[in-house]
């Protein structure tokens, strides 16, 4: 964490975008083991999910936490520069990013051996 951040116990610090979640089974042995490389946890046996675009707050945020999905209000003037929001006042996004071509309905990134979900994996 930064310094700024570094007694934030019980805090929310930061914001990501999550993408997609894969049971780690659908990897094959070589992609396992990359992903256990960046994963808290060896990746066989359990879900991966994708995250995206992480940013700082400005400030730490009190907030009790959960181990499932929950929602928490966080002050405007902590949420990083260039926040953007839907109709219903939920952070959309916080820049305006390309759609990961592997994600796209009807195409494909180039595949490469051992990355038959088209992470990138491998290079």
């Amino acid at each position: 964490l930064p310094s700024s951040m570094a007694n934030a116990h019980g805090c929310i610090v930061g914001l990501v975008d999550v993408e997609n979640t894969w049971h780690a089974d659908l990897f094959n042995e070589v992609e396992q083991v990359q992903l256990s490389e960046q994963a808290v946890y060896p990746a066989q046996g359990t879900f991966l999910t994708q995250l995206r675009s992480p940013r700082w707050l400005k400030y730490p945020v009190h907030a009790a936490g959960s181990n499932k999905p929950w929602q928490a209000q966080l002050p405007l003037d902590a949420l990083p520069d260039g926040t953007e929001f839907d109709a219903n006042g939920n952070i959309a996004a916080v820049a305006l990013r390309e759609v990961p071509a592997y994600a796209q309905q009807n195409m494909g990134a180039p595949l490469t051996e051992g990355d038959e979900m088209g992470l990138g994996l491998l290079g």
